[in-house]
Order: C-alpha cells, then structure tokens, then sequence
C-alpha cells in the first residue's frame, strides 16, 4: 500500500447552494446532536481469524457460473427493471448509451455483498479511512447498491442518519430507524435543501460518465469541515516489477478482458481509469490524502492479507466476468457467441491460473474547508 498526501490548495468559491426543494426529508432526530467520538478503532472488524480454508465454501459457492448457482436468497426484484441482451436483469430507468452498464439481478446483487466482504478486509474492517473525528450527523451513501454499506455504517454509528441512493431500488427495508434509501440518479441536479457532513462514494468505475461534475455537486452538500470519501479501482490488470514480474500478464485473458471492458465503456462515455485522477481533481477542497493499494488477481502474493484479498479478488472475477462485462464488451464490437467463447476462455484461465497480477485500488479522502480557510481556486481542482 502507497499513502500520500496532497498540500492543501485553494478552494473554489464559485459554487452556489441551490435553493430548491429537498429530494429528502432532513430527519428530526438529528438536530442538535453531536454524535458519539468514532476512531479507527471503533470502526474496525478484525478479520485476523479468517483462512484459506475458511473461504473454500464461499469460493466454491461463487466459482459457478453466474447464473447456474444457487442464490443467498436476499435478492431483490426492482420494479420496472427489464431482460438485456445477455439474459441478465437491468434497471429499466434508462435504456441505451446513456443506462447503467451492469446487471441488478440476484446474481450481481450477490456479488456487490461479496465485493464488500473483500473490501472490508482490505480496509482491515474499517468502514472508513477518512479520519472522521465523530460520528457525522447525516451521511450520503452515493451509489449504494445493495445498501450494505450504508447498513452497517447506520448500525454501527446510531447517531447518525444515513442516506443512501442508487438507480435501482434493491435495496431492504433498513433495519434501524436511522437509514433510509432512496431511487435517485446521482449524474442528474442534486436537489437537498440540506447539507451532509460526511458523503461517501464507491466502485462508481464503471458507473459514472462525468465524474468531476459528480464531485463537484457532492462538495456543494458538503457543510463545511465535513468529510468526502471516494473508494474505487483503476479497472486494468498490472504485472510487478522486478523479482515478482510476470510476462504472462500482458498476454493473458484476463488483461484482454480489461482492455477491451475500457474500449467498449469508452464508447458509452466512461472512463475505466478515472480513479487515478480523484485525489488531483479533490484537491480544491482542502488537505486530501490517497491511498493506493495492490489487490492481486489471485492468491499468489507471499503476505498472508494480500494472499487473502487475492482469494477473494479471484472470486469476485469469476462471479462477474459476464455481468460485468457484457455490455462493454459488446461497446467493444464483441458479438454475443464470440463474448461467450471468450469469457469461457478467461473463466478457465481465472479458475486454473496463477498468474501474478494485480489492480489497482484507491483510496482518497479530503476534508471540505471552514469559510475561513477559504481560498480563491487553483487551476485543475474542483
């Protein structure tokens, strides 16, 4: 893992608070509270005990293909949602160059809960790295998904009030009183007559289409001395360098899987790589740090954690080469009998391979300056 630290830069002023109604209702319970003290400590959730072994079941349960496996059973159907192409389930909010690229079945919904498994454990089971100094008052979980992070940030901090939206609701009925979700496009206007103290953004890689307009709004509901958070990969596979280098990287299945995935979203208008450039377009609101992490293709790193999250990573591929890369590929000009044969292709390589690669993930967490810490803005920053 890589830190680093950006210098604080000026802050841009031109950004005005919109005066329209609020989407949400600004919870009651909230006023006038400060919420417990939260530490890194308090956050985490050691995954020390966990093993190889332990992950067989969950490895075995995931290695099938996607749709040929048996279900958790905590799916949801969202209305409205239609058939795609593949034979896989998407939200029907928008169709087209402009829609959502990947599934909303009970498949990916599955994978999403996986995949947060996997990235808690990279976290060390923190559900934050952004030094948040309490619990934040209202929270804004953007682009929720299963909502299992915004669950647990809610069960874990019960003074805060959380937030979360997505494009399909697929979302439980939360649990506890202080989470709510909502349907909501993250890319249209934001529309609170309220501002959040802490807004968490994750795994929007394939997702969003103008991300510095996204982050951009998400500072303007941001009060001030509150803290944003984006976690995300750069959608490539990487071989290292030196005595851990391998050549099989670039020829691989897998690297043409990624290769051609950024082809086919650059067609729709997304970037893969975007998450490299988060923590230059975050610095215009204030002290920003970002965390780089290596998170392998498979087991094969000597350290026990990473062998893990490798563990874990492979399965997340094998869940979701298809779901995920349907759609791109074909932005690729991949016909459907030749995604098939290829995505076999990658599946066995994954399933029966070793090859020594990695993504890279990244961190990156700033805190949105007090009036009087405001400066005119830097070329290059939000």
């Amino acid at each position: 893992m890589s830190r680093h630290a950006f210098a604080p830069e000026p802050l841009d002023q031109t950004a005005s608070q919109s005066q329209r109604q609020a989407l949400l209702p600004l919870p009651s319970q909230l006023s006038g509270t400060d919420g417990h003290p939260m530490t890194s400590t308090q956050q985490q959730q050691p995954f020390a005990n966990w093993s190889t072994q332990k992950l067989n079941p969950i490895i075995t349960q995931f290695s099938d293909p996607e749709l040929d496996r048996e279900r958790s059973g905590a799916s949801i159907l969202e209305e409205g949602s239609i058939v795609g192409e593949s034979g896989r389930t998407y939200h029907g909010y928008k169709e087209g160059l402009t829609s959502y690229l990947l599934p909303n079945d009970g498949a990916e919904q599955d994978r999403l809960d996986f995949q947060h498994a996997m990235m808690a454990h990279l976290w060390d089971g923190r559900l934050s790295l952004a030094p948040l100094p309490k619990a934040p008052k209202l929270v804004l979980d953007v682009a929720t998904g299963t909502g299992i992070w915004a669950l647990e940030f809610a069960r874990a901090n019960p003074t805060s009030f959380v937030v979360g939206t997505d494009l399909s609701q697929i979302q439980p009925v939360p649990d506890v009183p202080n989470c709510l979700f909502e349907k909501f496009d993250c890319e249209e206007d934001w529309m609170y007559s309220y501002k959040f103290d802490y807004i968490h953004i994750r795994m929007i890689v394939t997702a969003i289409r103008d991300p510095k307009r996204l982050l951009q709004q998400a500072f303007q509901y941001l009060n001030p001395g509150g803290w944003i958070e984006l976690q995300d990969a750069d959608m490539d596979l990487l071989s290292e360098d030196g005595p851990e280098r391998d050549d099989r990287v670039e020829g691989s299945y897998l690297k043409r899987w990624f290769n051609q995935n950024a082809i086919g979203a650059a067609a729709h208008g997304i970037d893969l790589h975007k998450a490299k450039n988060y923590g230059d377009w975050l610095i215009g609101i204030g002290y920003v740090v970002e965390e780089k992490f290596k998170v392998a293709c498979a087991p094969w790193p000597k350290d026990l954690k990473a062998k893990l999250v490798g563990t874990w990573m492979r399965v997340n591929y094998l869940s979701g080469l298809r779901g995920v890369g349907y759609k791109m590929l074909r932005g690729a000009g991949m016909a459907p009998g030749e995604i098939d044969r290829f995505i076999k292709a990658t599946r066995d390589e994954v399933t029966n391979g070793n090859i020594r690669g990695y993504t890279p993930w990244y961190s990156v967490y700033g805190r949105k300056p007090y009036p009087w810490e405001a400066r005119p803005s830097a070329s290059g920053s939000l």
